[in-house]
């Protein structure tokens, strides 16, 4: 996987951020006694809702604070063309009568794209959002008044072969058409993955489509690894 020298300097920064943001939480924990995870990924093309975020590789991290009540919060970092992506997610999780459940807040944000923008353009944006479990599927709903709502349906097949997992998803998006940096109109996008271990990583690999030409399906592989600081 070649990584340019660009790309190394915007996850650079992008790590900054979130180690920053990972002070923060881990003070958090230490003054509630909750507990804080971390996570770091390489990917061939970070895609998100079926669209590509990057022209070729991307170094992903973040930090995820929870307490046994259910309150979590977490910072979330990629570079992406030209710039980062940092992500701010605040919610409460449980279960009850056999779901689990989240609900919560993301604030994505885009240092370079803001920096850069015209009077009038606005690329970060706020979401709420709702997501609902049950054995081997999931259902979500998120809405933005700045960017529209995504409703998804997400399945994980755990062991259809021995260490391999096979997880499938479809998502909807009503876009707001004056949104900067998603398409003007409303589309769906569909993904099939297959994950397993790896001496310790999570290696997957996932095709991804969407409906909106005849060429928009691409194919990406993730290696991850989950951490206790």
């Amino acid at each position: 996987m070649k990584i340019s020298t660009n790309l190394m300097k915007q996850a650079g920064l992008a790590t900054l951020i979130a180690l920053t943001g990972s002070s923060t939480l881990a003070f958090a924990a230490e003054k509630s006694g909750g507990t804080i995870t971390g996570n770091i990924a390489a990917t061939s093309t970070y895609v998100w809702r079926g669209l590509p975020q990057t022209a070729d590789a991307a170094l992903q991290g973040g930090f995820d604070y929870s307490t046994s009540e259910g309150i979590h919060a977490g910072v979330w970092t990629s570079n992406v063309f030209g710039g980062s992506e940092l992500d701010v997610t605040v919610g409460f999780a449980g279960a009850a009568k056999g779901f689990s459940y989240d609900v919560g807040l993301i604030v994505y944000t885009y240092p370079q794209y803001e920096a850069a923008a015209l009077p009038g353009q606005d690329f970060n944006f706020n979401e709420l959002y709702a997501s609902i479990s049950k054995d081997m599927l999931n259902a979500r709903f998120s809405t933005s008044s700045e960017a529209g709502s995504y409703i998804e349906i997400n399945a994980n097949f755990e062991e259809i072969a021995k260490g391999l997992d096979l997880g499938l998803h479809f998502g909807s998006y009503d876009v707001d058409v004056d949104f900067d940096g998603l398409p003007g109109e409303d589309y769906n996008d569909y993904n099939v993955s297959l994950a397993t271990s790896v001496n310790g990583f999570g290696v997957s690999f996932t095709l991804s489509d969407t409906n909106l030409t005849d060429d928009s399906y691409r194919t990406f592989i993730t290696v991850s690894k989950d951490f206790t600081p």
